[in-house]
């Protein structure tokens, strides 16, 4: 948490206790970052990035290059758990955590998407979604 001192101009209000949110303008793209980090006992349980309002070339270069990320994360090892390209949707665990990558249009209807990438602890991941 020390680390993220740097950040603290961009901090935003998450709504929740146990979460600390970020976002960044990135204006050389006219996108947003955000960072949204989650505790729980103290413990860093989730972190997700999240990019949004992409253009539709951005985000297919944007999820091209995360898929392609996956792919040799899958060639180390990690497990895939579920894709749905139609819904753009995929789900990979490793030894520590599960790895989500998701990919939607923007609310609203303004032709932007919104891509995010969640790294969840793999303990904490199956109490909050248990079989």
């Amino acid at each position: 948490v020390s680390h993220l001192k740097a950040f603290d101009a961009y901090r935003v209000e998450s709504g929740r206790e146990d979460t600390t949110a970020y976002v960044t303008p990135a204006p050389d793209t006219d996108t947003k970052n955000g960072l949204f980090l989650k505790f729980s006992e103290d413990k860093l349980m989730e972190i997700a990035s999240t990019k949004i309002g992409m253009s539709k070339p951005m985000y297919d270069s944007y999820m091209s290059r995360l898929l392609s990320t996956a792919q040799q994360w899958k060639l180390q090892g990690i497990e895939t758990i579920y894709e749905d390209q139609r819904h753009a949707y995929y789900l990979f665990k490793d030894n520590r955590s599960y790895i989500s990558i998701s990919g939607s249009a923007a609310s609203g209807g303004n032709g932007k998407f919104n891509v995010t990438i969640t790294f969840t602890e793999r303990q904490y991941f199956d109490r909050k979604y248990p079989p």
